[in-house]
């Protein structure tokens, strides 16, 4: 039982570390990194967000499924069956680990199109010498209203996590 109770607590650990980790890295990108690439001339700004963005495509995930992993595994454990309603602590580490793959879902519905724009512009800055300022070709935003977009739009992909961080300390408290 004990070395049940152990597994529990690590889960515990794990699942509200990785969403809390999660979500501070989000937010970090949208508090903190975005006004300072919106500081830099174009194509520096799009090489530093496209950077960013690789980074965080390559982290993110796995930080997101250990923090689904831990969540569901607590949830299991509490139901004792996947499907009982029966548990209410069981429901908050379901929530928890729903919440923990918010990025995966987020992401695609709200993101993909200014992520798509941004890459393309990153892709047409490619020639351009970093200090370089471009003339902008018309378009209807600007790639400084783009990534000042993105930000705004990564706080939300980070609310979730945040929350099934939350969620789960106060599963893991009740």
């Amino acid at each position: 039982m004990a070395d049940n109770l152990s597994v529990i607590r690590i889960a515990q650990a794990v699942g509200i570390t990785s969403n809390a980790f999660l979500a501070g890295n989000l937010m970090t990108m949208s508090f903190y990194a975005v006004p300072t690439l919106l500081l830099a001339p174009t194509p520096l700004l799009l090489r530093q967000w496209r950077k960013m963005w690789n980074l965080g495509k390559r982290s993110n995930p796995p930080i997101a499924a250990l923090g689904l992993l831990s969540n569901a595994y607590l949830a299991y454990k509490q139901y004792n069956a996947p499907l009982s309603t029966n548990h209410p602590r069981g429901e908050m580490f379901a929530i928890a680990a729903f919440l923990s793959a918010w990025i995966v879902l987020y992401t695609p519905a709200f993101m993909l199109s200014t992520n798509g724009k941004l890459l393309e512009a990153a892709e047409d800055m490619e020639g351009f010498a970093v200090g370089e300022e471009v003339e902008a070709k018309e378009k209807k935003e600007s790639t400084r209203q783009l990534v000042d977009k993105w930000g705004m739009l990564n706080l939300g992909r980070g609310a979730g996590p945040l929350v099934g961080a939350l969620v789960g300390l106060w599963a893991s408290l009740a």
